[in-house]
């Protein structure tokens, strides 16, 4: 009885995604999709994107609202041409963390009137 308790302990804690959210607070993460390659900068303060075949580089004000959520606000285009429609529902973007792995972790964001959307961040540096 004793064995199969453990074992089940340790099928749970694999099983269990890390949460490990500080792990990915800074750093630089690249995302590969159909408009191109995105190279996303955190810092402590801020998120900078740059979409690398429009040369369009986008900078955020970063707010921490627990270890895995956060929101991005204050949004400044630094290069290039914005495409984002202006507007109080485009303003701030809210995201959370999960599944945090050694090279990856998942971000499901969304603007205060659309549906979520999720994305695999890779772990440049």
């Amino acid at each position: 009885m004793k064995k199969i308790a453990v074992l089940s302990l340790v099928c749970f804690a694999f099983s269990t995604p890390n949460t490990d959210c500080k792990s990915v607070h800074t750093g630089k993460f690249q995302i590969e999709a159909l408009e191109g390659i995105y190279i996303i900068t955190r810092t402590k303060d801020t998120q900078t994107e740059e979409v690398t075949n429009r040369g369009l580089i986008s900078q955020f004000k970063i707010k921490w609202q627990s270890s895995c959520s956060y929101i991005l606000y204050d949004r400044q285009v630094l290069k290039g041409t914005d495409i984002v429609p202006r507007g109080s529902e485009f303003d701030t973007l809210y995201c959370n963390i999960s599944d945090v792995k050694e090279f990856t972790h998942k971000v499901t964001c969304k603007f205060k009137n659309t549906e979520p959307g999720s994305i695999i961040l890779k772990k440049v540096r």
